[in-house]
């Protein structure tokens, strides 16, 4: 069974930088009318700076967030060169790929090599039309 035959609803969760919100925001609406859903949207979770003096409440947004960007079958990663959280659910979603075979990890927007990026999960796109492209949306 391929992705786009599944029976249940096709998961997503997507990542990113603070201060792209509305871009990852808008990115889910799409993804939301064609019929996937959306584990945890974090740019709605409510998340106080700094992370380390409000400990409990960051503790609850990243276990959701990582909750998500582990079980979800599309996994899309807005690069930015100054990421840092996108980067450890990616490493997250990618660990899970081994046990989740039809798993999807799109790397948007960046020319920079990982010898990752030839795992079979991984597609590295330009822009994210180039995803709802690859998974046949419109």
């Amino acid at each position: 069974m391929t992705l786009h035959q599944a029976a249940s609803p096709r998961t997503v969760y997507v990542a990113g930088r603070i201060g792209d919100e509305e871009r990852v925001s808008t990115f889910l609406k799409k993804l939301r009318e064609a019929g996937f859903y959306t584990r945890v949207d974090w740019t709605t979770l409510s998340v106080q700076k700094p992370y380390l003096d409000h400990p409990q409440q960051s503790a609850k947004a990243a276990s959701k967030m990582l909750d998500a960007a582990c079980s979800a079958d599309i996994f899309v990663l807005l690069w930015n060169d100054s990421l840092l959280g996108g980067l450890l659910e990616t490493g997250a979603a990618l660990a899970m790929s081994q046990q989740l075979p039809e798993r999807r990890i799109y790397i948007v927007g960046t020319d920079r090599e990982s010898v990752f990026y030839a795992l079979p999960a991984i597609r590295m796109v330009d822009s994210l039309h180039d995803v709802l492209l690859d998974l046949r949306i419109s």
